[in-house]
């Protein structure tokens, strides 16, 4: 893979400046207290959010695929189970499924370097394009956040648009990660999060109900969610000499 193929992964689809509907945020008004704990008031007023939501057909559709993949998740899954969806041929296209790296490097102010847990600032009067490319195919990993505090990055508007649906702010990094790459050890969030697959493919290990650890290989175009509180770690997958994802970390609710 050269060069160019592995950190100029082009633009942004047509489908980066979709508004998520406002019914999206109906799905998140219910708060849980502590962790693994979900009111019944909160799933029943997650489901009759979920009807509305995908009646209207548009990026959560496309980011899980099919309207019934979509219901599935709400009415099963949201905020009680990790969650992996396999995008099929036949599924609508990923509403972000490529994006440029260098855009990133050259747009972003603060971009964190990142070894099996190890941090470090890139500087970028120490270290070119180049010589990024060149960490990454190390073995390093790069997480650039999407803010407007960090640059003219071109995923800013996929981030408006979530925060204009939910009336609240998400965060969404970028992980750029080089062959057989650990850019975080085994850890957990403090939130929801939800994973969409851009380039390569990634190993994650997921430990389910905090008991038992299960390995998940996500391809591009491939969505996982991970509830709060749920340990996880991933890799690049053998074979590839790069894998981006972008992760959405939802708010605590």
């Amino acid at each position: 893979m050269t060069l160019s193929r592995v950190f100029l992964i082009t633009s942004l689809t047509s489908h980066l400046c979709l508004v998520l509907p406002f019914s999206w945020g109906l799905v998140f008004q219910t708060t849980r207290s502590k962790l693994f704990h979900h009111s019944k008031e909160r799933i029943t007023s997650l489901k009759s959010a979920t009807v509305s939501t995908v009646s209207q057909g548009d990026v959560l559709v496309s980011l899980f695929g099919s309207a019934e993949a979509c219901d599935k998740f709400f009415e099963k899954d949201f905020g009680k189970n990790v969650f992996h969806r396999r995008r099929k041929f036949s599924d609508s296209p990923s509403p972000l499924d490529t994006i440029s790296i260098q855009d990133l490097y050259d747009t972003s102010k603060y971009i964190s370097l990142r070894k099996r847990g190890s941090f470090d600032y890139l500087n970028k009067t120490e270290m070119s394009f180049d010589d990024f490319s060149d960490y990454i195919i190390g073995g390093g990993s790069a997480v650039i956040p999407v803010d407007k505090g960090n640059g003219d990055s071109a995923l800013i508007p996929l981030k408006e648009s979530i925060e204009m649906s939910l009336s609240r702010e998400v965060g969404i990094n970028v992980y750029h990660s080089g062959p057989s790459a650990v850019a975080l050890n085994r850890h957990y969030d403090s939130y929801d999060v939800l994973v969409l697959q851009i380039d390569g493919e990634k190993e994650w290990e997921v430990c389910i109900d905090n008991i038992e650890w299960t390995n998940i290989t996500m391809i591009p175009g491939d969505v996982l969610y991970i509830p709060k509180g749920i340990e996880h770690a991933a890799t690049t997958a053998a074979g590839f000499d790069s894998t981006t994802h972008a992760t959405i970390g939802l708010p605590d609710l």
